[in-house]
């Protein structure tokens, strides 16, 4: 499905790489690459850093 269009939003100080989709208003993270070793996608806001959900 072409409905998604995620956007890198990470932050040079962010533990998390950071993608949102604005048109449907998703998030979605992953720890950021150490020596080339990427981890899946987990969906929602990271836990911590600038685009943490906040309360």
């Amino acid at each position: 499905m072409s409905g998604e269009h995620w956007m890198n939003v990470t932050t040079i100080d962010d533990s998390w790489e950071v993608e949102m989709d604005a048109s449907r208003g998703a998030w979605r993270h992953r720890q950021i690459s150490r020596n080339d070793v990427t981890t899946d996608w987990i969906p929602g806001r990271p836990p911590s850093g600038p685009y943490a959900k906040k309360d």
